[in-house]
């Protein structure tokens, strides 16, 4: 399949992009690196099975993450930067007062199926929230709060909206966590910043005979590539390798056999991945 960077077009909240990206690249990846979209969240990502960066994509609930570029071309993506005024003050008003929100990391996925629920049914039963809970895990909360939250901002979308009560301390940082406002470690974009990734062992057991990275130091915006043999010192940490050097096997498909930093994200995965940082007996991945 081709690599070679292709031109996509497609409307971001309502305002029409177009970007030249590498046609295997993640939506997610894009949407993050390119445009700022830190509210989406890489919480498993490539498996899609998490649903911290859900969005909306031509109006059906899409996992970004297992989204290539390519298929972006020509659709209409909304995150929650597409809400209305109205639909973001229920939101928050019902998912704080159910305490429905902790650490806030799968939020903003959650809040996007919450209002592609409300939308089409105004009083979802919990087999229609069940549904579309299917998607996300949350492992703060339980989902109890959750599904009461989604009722609750049906009622609050149906009656006259009152006043809003005063916002206190503790309501200010539960909207931030709510909406994905709070900084988190993977959400710095400062000038000089080396983004990593890891490359993994092929499978457990596999014996690492040698590592080649000639093509991955090749790769554009690569800075550094680390083994084994580029830290001094001991490397054994409650038993177990930071890096399984040549010639050791590895314990785990976890164990990890090389650390790639560069410019990227993209760049540092891109060079990080089976295709491009040879380790003998395939399989692995950034």
């Amino acid at each position: 399949m081709s690599r070679d960077p292709i031109e996509i077009t497609f409307t971001l909240d309502g305002a029409a992009q177009t970007i030249t990206v590498d046609p295997a690249r993640s939506v997610l990846s894009l949407l993050r690196e390119d445009f700022g979209c830190h509210q989406l969240a890489a919480g498993c990502s490539p498996q899609g099975i998490c649903g911290s960066c859900l969005a909306i994509v031509n109006g059906k609930p899409r996992v970004t993450c297992t989204m290539r570029a390519k298929t972006l071309n020509n659709k209409r993506l909304e995150t929650l930067r597409s809400l209305s005024d109205v639909e973001t003050r229920a939101l928050q008003q019902a998912f704080i007062a159910e305490g429905a929100v902790q650490c806030g990391y799968c939020m903003p996925g959650i809040l996007n199926q919450a209002a592609f629920l409300l939308r089409h049914e105004r009083h979802p039963g919990d087999d229609l929230i069940n549904q579309g809970l299917n998607l996300h895990l949350c492992r703060c909360t339980g989902y109890g709060a959750i599904r009461r939250a989604i009722r609750r901002a049906g009622d609050i979308l149906d009656a006259e909206a009152p006043p809003a009560p005063p916002e206190t301390i503790l309501d200010a940082e539960s909207r931030a966590s709510l909406f994905g406002d709070l900084p988190r470690i993977d959400d710095i974009d400062r000038p000089g910043v080396v983004y990593m990734a890891l490359r993994f062992a092929p499978k457990a057991g596999s014996q690492i005979d040698r590592i080649d990275f000639s093509e991955a130091e090749m790769v554009d915006g690569v800075v550094a590539i680390l083994t084994a043999d580029a830290i001094p010192g001991a490397q054994v940490v409650d038993g177990r390798p930071l890096l399984v050097p040549v010639g050791a096997v590895a314990r785990s498909a976890a164990d990890v056999v090389a650390v790639v930093g560069a410019e990227t994200g993209a760049a540092a995965r891109g060079a990080a991945s089976g295709r491009v940082l040879g380790v003998p007996g395939g399989g692995g991945g950034a």
